[in-house]
């Protein structure tokens, strides 16, 4: 056999084409099962009959650590509400799923006995200075199971986003997350 000559090889650090493309498939998930966690918990509320003026369905929003700025909300009446807390960017990929309305967390785990189970009632007295006594308001979860019921679907999200990642070099990303997310 005749000798053709030394093979030529080449050896190119991708890495960085790789990162960046990872980087940008993750941000456009989170941002994905943002929107989707936001839908779910509005849907909760509305089910669960906890919504009397719209304000907290509509103050439930999602912020990637993508994303700065500020966002607003208008509830059933119309008002407008600024949210410029639940949209500040954060260091890293993540996405945040939640309200900045006061009472939101009343909502979300209960109130008095009906939230805590302690067995106990509490006295209020109201503004016109009449008193009542109350076993609390039983919890109406909204932002939990709008995340603990669909992680095997946020899952499913980031494999896809992953996997179809734009082809300029960041096929890589696609066979790396073959391998890793099953």
């Amino acid at each position: 056999m005749a000798d053709k000559g030394p093979i030529q090889l080449t050896v190119a650090d991708n890495s960085e084409v790789f990162k960046a493309a990872s980087r940008m498939a993750i941000a456009v998930a989170l941002e994905d099962i943002g929107s989707r966690a936001e839908a779910y918990a509005k849907r909760e509320l509305t089910k669960s009959k906890a919504v009397d003026t719209g304000r907290l369905r509509n103050s439930v929003t999602h912020a990637t650590s993508n994303y700065s700025g500020q966002g607003h909300y208008t509830d059933n009446y119309k008002n407008i509400y600024t949210d410029a807390t639940a949209r500040q960017a954060v260091e890293g990929q993540a996405v945040f799923v939640g309200t900045n309305a006061e009472y939101a967390a009343y909502v979300e785990m209960g109130t008095g006995d009906l939230g805590t189970g302690t067995g106990k009632k509490w006295v209020y007295r109201d503004g016109h200075g009449n008193y009542h006594a109350t076993s609390g308001m039983a919890a109406r979860p909204y932002i939990k199971p709008a995340i603990a019921d669909h992680l095997q679907e946020y899952r499913a999200v980031i494999k896809q986003w992953l996997e179809n990642a734009p082809d300029d070099g960041a096929s890589a990303v696609k066979t790396v997350t073959k391998t890793i997310i099953k």
